[in-house]
């Protein structure tokens, strides 16, 4: 049996809390004093780390982090193993009674009075463990990486949804409160709230046509809300009720028509089609499976609109949700293939047509809840040229070149003139034109990590005129100009 080592503490360190460290080689105590102390066992070695105040602490699994809170609520985020700082959110007067990771550790949770609440800082997710070693082993701590120091930015109300006009004027965002409000995109001010969901439900989809006279948004509990806008002078907006109704399921999808005169809502499983004019329901479908669908209004036949899902393509008409590209001899039915595990898991996440009209360009991920929660691996990019849309089973394309620009590709953001515009995995806005080689990806603009989250990152936008918006919490950062071809 090994030996029991002791340890007597002198000037009144007395010990409240100890730890192991997953190494089980040292142990972390800590003191009445708030001082903490890492005990090295096998060197007999034991280091005061003065430079931390703490009431709670927590390790994460893999020995790579300290979380601590002191007295008056702030959380930082510390690196083994000189217990160098890498995050603090900061908070004021707000007692928290227990710390803990996650077990992949890149998230970490507090629980202050009856609430707990969830983090999700970027400086958790790291590349590899090289990363750490090499910032870790910095010899002099004032040289190392400087932390990231936030404010606890969670009293704000998180913006959940957004959409811009096509003027490039305004935008408007949908919060977790329910309201839907219309900014400034020159100088991100508030202009006036628009209209409200419940208090107690979050927007969790937004559109606003192309013409600017409807907007339409849906929350979690399946309620859509419709209205007709007109700018009556500075700041002062007109706002008529259209469509109030509620679905048993939540949206994940609007398309207005061409004119303007038709919407479509569509959920996991149905589709429906209102007259914005009439304020009545068109038609409706149920579908019998969920094939991970996404829509787009055909680029040249005002009457119809294509759908999309990872397997196929197919031609419906707005007015009844028929589909017309059906071979009209039964001999002619092409041969149906079971999708294969791994495409029947996958959903079209993103379309877009570009500027001049002779793509559709697609990504599929596989599919994990709502958009906002869906992995970034396995991410595929196809494109479709219009000029196949007449044939009856026109054909999607995913080329080499395709291939291979995906794995450069973190979320796709949209089109701007013939590019495809993109978040690249180290931070970068890109644009790469279609059928050029994936050497001609050019990089416009860089976006700090912090700002960037797995779940705001789905909610970035980019407008007609290439402006790009990308929200955190209850903020919106807005890049005009950026991309310049």
């Amino acid at each position: 049996p090994q030996q029991i080592r002791m340890a007597r503490y002198t000037n009144g360190l007395n010990p409240e809390t100890l730890q192991w460290l997953p190494d089980g080689d040292s142990l972390l105590i800590l003191c009445h004093n708030t001082l903490i102390i890492e005990w090295r066992l096998y060197d007999e070695e034991q280091i005061e780390h003065s430079h931390i105040q703490l009431r709670e602490m927590a390790i994460s699994q893999d020995g790579n982090f300290l979380l601590t809170s002191d007295h008056v609520g702030s959380m930082s985020v510390w690196l083994f193993p000189r217990l160098s700082l890498v995050y603090r959110l900061v908070n004021e007067n707000e007692y928290i009674r227990r710390l803990t990771f996650s077990p992949d550790g890149q998230r970490f949770y507090d629980i202050r009075g009856s609430v707990c609440n969830v983090w999700e800082p970027d400086a958790l997710i790291r590349a590899d463990e090289e990363s750490l070693k090499d910032q870790s082993s910095i010899g002099d701590l004032s040289t190392a990486t400087e932390p990231v120091i936030r404010s606890d930015e969670s009293s704000q109300c998180p913006i959940t949804a957004l959409a811009s006009d096509s003027a490039d004027h305004y935008f408007s965002v949908g919060r977790d409160d329910g309201t839907v409000v219309i900014q400034d995109v020159v100088d991100g001010k508030r202009i006036c709230k628009v209209y409200g969901h419940s208090s107690t439900r979050a927007v969790i989809c937004l559109l606003w046509s192309a013409s600017g006279l409807y907007m339409v948004s849906g929350d979690d509990s399946g309620r859509i809300i419709t209205k007709r806008l007109k700018v009556k002078g500075e700041a002062q907006w007109g706002v008529y009720p259209v469509l109030d109704i509620r679905l048993t399921e939540c949206v994940q999808q609007f398309l207005f028509s061409h004119d303007e005169k038709l919407l479509l809502v569509s959920t996991a499983t149905s589709d429906y089609v209102w007259n914005t004019k009439t304020k009545a329901e068109i038609c409706r479908r149920r579908w019998d499976s969920k094939p991970g669908r996404r829509w787009i209004a055909h680029p040249l036949e005002s009457s119809l609109l294509i759908w999309i899902d990872p397997e196929e393509v197919h031609t419906y008409t707005w007015s009844t949700l028929e589909r017309i590209d059906l071979p009209q001899n039964p001999s002619e039915i092409p041969q149906v293939l079971t999708p294969s595990p791994s495409s029947s898991k996958k959903v079209v996440q993103w379309i877009v047509l570009t500027e001049n009209k002779q793509n559709v360009v697609f990504e599929t991920l596989p599919s994990a809840g709502h958009t906002s929660t869906r992995p970034y691996s396995g991410l595929h990019l196809k494109s479709l040229s219009t000029s196949d849309l007449g044939r009856q089973h026109p054909r999607t394309v995913s080329s080499d070149c395709m291939a291979d620009l995906a794995g450069r590709v973190r979320r796709l953001i949209g089109t701007y003139k013939d590019t495809i515009v993109f978040l690249d995995h180290d931070c970068w806005v890109c644009t790469w034109r279609i059928e050029s080689v994936v050497l001609d990806v050019k990089r416009h603009f860089f976006l700090p990590r912090d700002w960037l989250n797995s779940g705001t990152l789905q909610m970035a936008v980019l407008n007609r005129q290439g402006t790009f918006f990308c929200p955190k919490y209850g903020d919106v950062a807005i890049v005009r100009g950026g991309l310049r071809l």
